[in-house]
């Protein structure tokens, strides 16, 4: 009986000074932590913020998550943990250690608002050259957007701002600004008739992947480049097609190889590069051959911008159909070395 009173009275003891740690890290915490935006992660849903984000930069074909492979570190607070969790959950592979040839660099954040609602954050996601960013707050208990999403450091296109998720978002704010810091736009020719001589499937292109930027050059006259104005004052010295695997964007060692002859190449103060993503004939993705041949264009520029080649030397685009033809590779990147015409 002593001893079963002497544990009682112990365990009173310990609950009460339990009660007490508890209570103290729950004052400290609100003194040190209250200006960090993470500090009470149940103030917040983080999933619907981190889902959002993702949704927006997984429709830019190189970072189609059935494809793309992204590369991050132990994250530093709970929105970047769960911006990790739904990037597995959606099928991206995760990389902890990229190395050199790391391109698609994970990072999220959150920052105080700029604008005038003071109960907002800014929610910012990075992969690699892109970012996209939004503001968030609690209304009525729910989290909500308010501000449109904008996006930096790529190329506008369509992208679809799903919001079904949120409760009392206010319609004009479901879209995409773009606003492409240090990204060349190009503003395309004014749209041509289909060709009538690539193919008897030419007319089953769709043009819901055209964007109002560059257009698939299958869908152009005589798969016209959409920098026709611009190659007119230069002349091609060297030409290589880059063959990928069948439904993969993994440059390869032998294209690796190719690429640094071109920059070894090339003067900086007279050349550029055209580099042609090609997807032409059946594939096991859906709408797969838009979403490889954008992303072969993309990676193969990534890795000359690596080599230290600048942004607005190098000029890609795409060509894919669903049927194959002999105008264009049917898996791979048409690279192009073009020099100046004196004039």
């Amino acid at each position: 009986m002593v001893i079963t009173s002497m544990k009682t009275s112990f365990a009173v003891q310990f609950r009460a000074l339990s009660v007490a740690i508890l209570a103290l890290g729950l004052s400290s915490c609100s003194s040190t932590g209250s200006k960090a935006p993470w500090s009470d992660s149940s103030s917040t849903d983080y999933t619907l913020i981190s889902q959002n984000l993702i949704d927006a930069v997984a429709q830019y074909p190189e970072l189609d998550p059935r494809l793309a492979t992204v590369q991050v570190a132990d994250p530093d607070n709970a929105f970047e943990r769960q911006v990790q969790k739904d990037l597995t959950d959606l099928g991206y592979k995760l990389e902890r250690d990229g190395g050199d040839d790391a391109a698609n660099i994970v990072s999220a954040s959150i920052g105080a608002a700029d604008i005038d609602d003071v109960n907002s954050s800014l929610y910012t996601l990075s992969v690699g050259d892109l970012t996209a960013e939004r503001h968030y707050a609690q209304v009525d208990g729910n989290v909500t957007p308010t501000s449109e999403l904008v996006i930096r450091g790529a190329q506008a296109r369509a992208v679809n701002v799903d919001d079904s998720a949120f409760e009392g978002v206010d319609a004009t704010l479901t879209n995409v600004v773009f606003k492409a810091d240090d990204v060349p736009v190009v503003t395309a020719a004014q749209p041509k008739a289909l060709a009538p001589t690539v193919g008897e499937s030419s007319g089953q292109v769709s043009s819901k992947s055209q964007t109002p930027v560059k257009r698939n050059m299958y869908d152009r006259e005589n798969l016209e480049s959409n920098y026709v104005d611009v190659f007119t004052g230069y002349e091609d010295l060297e030409q290589s097609i880059l063959v990928f695997p069948n439904d993969s964007l993994s440059l390869g060692d032998t294209n690796k190889l190719i690429i640094e002859q071109y920059v070894e190449m090339m003067d900086p103060a007279t050349d550029i590069l055209s580099v042609i993503g090609c997807s032409h004939g059946q594939t096991d993705i859906n709408n797969g051959n838009s979403v490889l041949a954008l992303g072969r264009a993309h990676r193969v520029k990534e890795a000359l911008l690596f080599s230290g080649v600048e942004h607005d030397q190098v000029l890609d685009e795409g060509c894919w159909a669903p049927e194959a033809f002999d105008a264009m590779p049917n898996r791979g990147v048409v690279l192009t070395l073009k020099r100046r015409v004196n004039s």
